[in-house]
């Protein structure tokens, strides 16, 4: 018997020897839907070109093992290699007048570094100076 399983589904085959020694497939077993298996499109970014990142209308999100850790974002674990963030995510646009401007955000970014932050400022030429409140 030869099974083939992932999160997605489980193939299972009777597999026989012929007589001259090659793997015959008999018939395939074709298992009923039960817990923990989906029947469903995972709905990956790009799997054909190996991107098995879930997006966000996956089933597959907070559908892993209740005993298993949380995903980093706080939520139960999701089924697959990668968990879906579920964080909020909001792309801010501030207009700023030209002179002197005093900008205050609470904001949790995925890397604090500031250099990362600014770097579209700095590189368009729009950063003159960045400090902090020392």
């Amino acid at each position: 018997m030869w099974k083939n399983e992932n999160d997605f589904w489980i193939s299972v085959w009777d597999i026989d020897e012929d007589e001259e020694g090659n793997n015959e497939i008999d018939e395939e077993f074709d298992p009923s839907p039960g817990t923990g298996m989906l029947y469903e499109n995972p709905s990956f970014v790009n799997p054909d070109e190996g991107d098995f990142h879930l997006q966000e209308d996956s089933p597959c999100i907070d559908t892993g093992d209740p005993k298993s850790l949380e995903d980093p974002d706080g939520t139960r674990a999701d089924m697959g290699a990668f968990y879906f963030d579920q964080r909020i995510r909001v792309e801010l646009t501030i207009d700023m007048p030209s002179g002197w401007e005093i900008i205050s955000l609470s904001v949790s970014p995925e890397d604090n570094d500031p250099s990362v932050i600014l770097q579209e400022l700095v590189n368009n030429d729009n950063l003159l100076l960045f400090k902090d409140a020392s």
